[in-house]
């Protein structure tokens, strides 16, 4: 008798994460926005981490996807954030890590924030 041993699957890193408008992010003060992450092909799926300035943030929601080769996985991460004007410069990193790269590979992003313009209903004039 022998004993039939299931085939040694190797992980495989994610490439290099992608953050939506990587270098810097334009955004206006009090809007709400997805900053959105992809990494492809894992294998498993890699893990994302937000991070704000290098700490990590709660929060995001990440869906994954099966590439066509059946065995890498693309993950999309999305975090949700409100930005006020004291944002800009903040750095915002995603992190992705698997069991092939368990220190994980990383891009950030930095927050370019404006000042909401006033309405027209709350700008006073004198006369």
């Amino acid at each position: 008798m022998y004993a039939c041993n299931p085939p040694v699957l190797s992980p495989v890193p994610p490439d290099d994460p992608v953050i939506d408008g990587a270098p810097e992010v334009l955004l206006n003060a009090g809007d709400h926005y997805n900053l959105s992450c992809v990494s492809r092909g894992a294998k498993p799926p890699a893990m994302i981490e937000w991070q704000k300035d290098g700490i990590p943030v709660d929060g995001a929601v990440s869906t994954t996807e099966v590439l066509p080769d059946r065995k890498r996985v693309t993950t999309h991460s999305f975090l949700p954030i409100h930005p006020v004007d004291t944002d800009t410069g903040r750095n915002y990193s995603c992190v992705a890590s698997n069991l092939a790269i368990p220190a994980g590979k990383r891009t950030t992003v930095t927050l370019n924030v404006h000042r909401k313009s006033p309405s027209k209903d709350t700008v006073k004039t004198c006369s």
